[in-house]
């Protein structure tokens, strides 16, 4: 018998039932609040939670897809549709640490090379800021002189909101683009470390921020493709932005469209900036600190429940199944392999 195949298939079942051992945990302790508001929420109003968390991760699918297509055509709509669950899935179970790894791992199961993976998840990630960044900002716009005159505080925390925010954008975007940036910072590195093994890893992360860089360019080159891209990005906002409103009147709460729409883009900026309580996401934190006083704390946590089911617990769902049916495949795959070469043998 191939110790190495029966090795591998005990690993696999291994890690198949770590990670249904976490996410069995994580559903009964960390998300029963979520569970519990959906068996007490009308069939209607959880209807339009999963349509609006459903049509996000349609657009994230085909956002990516329309991303990757210059580097990679081979890459289906399917393969963005499941990206999208299968990070928000180890985003969960890892506690954040793992959703840069598990994407660019699944890039590069469908031969795309590191540097290009790296250069895709940047992307998506300044994609992300941006869009925050222009839907807060032009609300901010509209209500700047009420804001003022009634709420200053909350003003100027918007406006650090949304100015670190785009500060995250340009960051990110100077450093990999900017090559004479890239080549400072690298020659200053250099003057203050002497040891020539981290001087040779310093070469080697130069070298993948020049692969990076090339693969921004030849996404970016077109700008067909870049207002293509910021248009699916504005969309898929639409569908998480609207959710709130959909979900404060369903619960009787007489609210505009607009100013639902401007809290949770204002949330969603802020949720970076402002410190949150031990034990309380900062997103949670936001959200209940603009609602509560609009909707009453009742109203506003099951809201906020009810978000979350869209915007967290329903990609991790997809991504969860997504790793499963994956798991089988590949154990499934490792015993007709060892079974034949037994065979053979």
């Amino acid at each position: 018998m191939n110790q190495k195949a029966t090795y591998r298939i005990i690993g696999n079942c291994l890690i198949l039932a770590l990670l249904i051992g976490v996410a069995y945990y994580l559903l009964s302790h960390s998300l029963k609040d979520i569970l519990s508001q959906m068996l007490a929420t009308s069939p209607l109003l959880l209807a339009a939670t999963f349509i609006c968390g459903s049509s996000y991760q349609v657009l994230e699918g085909k956002l990516i897809r329309t991303l990757i297509a210059p580097i990679q055509p081979n890459f289906s709509f399917r393969d963005g549709f499941w990206l999208s669950g299968y990070t928000a899935f180890f985003r969960l179970v890892t506690f954040g640490v793992g959703t840069l790894l598990s994407e660019v791992s699944f890039y590069h199961q469908r031969d795309i090379s590191y540097s290009e993976s790296m250069g895709i998840a940047s992307l998506r990630i300044i994609l992300y800021k941006l869009t925050a960044f222009f839907y807060a900002f032009s609300c901010l716009l509209f209500q700047a002189t009420y804001l003022w005159q009634e709420q200053q505080s909350l003003f100027w925390l918007i406006v650090s909101g949304c100015t670190a925010t785009l500060a995250i954008v340009v960051t990110l975007l100077c450093f990999v683009m900017n090559y004479r940036l890239q080549e400072w910072l690298l020659n200053v590195a250099k003057r203050h470390i002497r040891r020539e093994k981290w001087r040779d890893q310093l070469d080697s992360f130069s070298e993948s921020i020049d692969a990076l860089r090339l693969t921004m360019s030849r996404v970016l080159s077109s700008p067909l493709l870049a207002v293509q891209l910021l248009g699916i990005s504005l969309l898929k906002f639409l569908c998480w932005y609207s959710l709130p409103y959909i979900l404060f009147n369903g619960f009787g709460v007489d609210i505009t469209w607009f100013k639902s729409f401007s809290l949770i883009s204002f949330s969603t900026v802020l949720a970076g900036v402002l410190p949150a309580p031990a034990g309380v996401g900062s997103f949670e934190f936001v959200f209940s600190y603009l609602f509560q006083p609009v909707a009453g704390t009742v109203v506003a946590v099951s809201t906020l429940l009810l978000y979350r089911l869209a915007t967290y617990l329903l990609p991790f769902l997809l991504g969860f199944f997504y790793v499963l049916v994956e798991k089988r495949r590949q154990i499934q795959q490792e015993i007709h392999l060892l079974k034949s070469e037994e065979k053979d043998s």
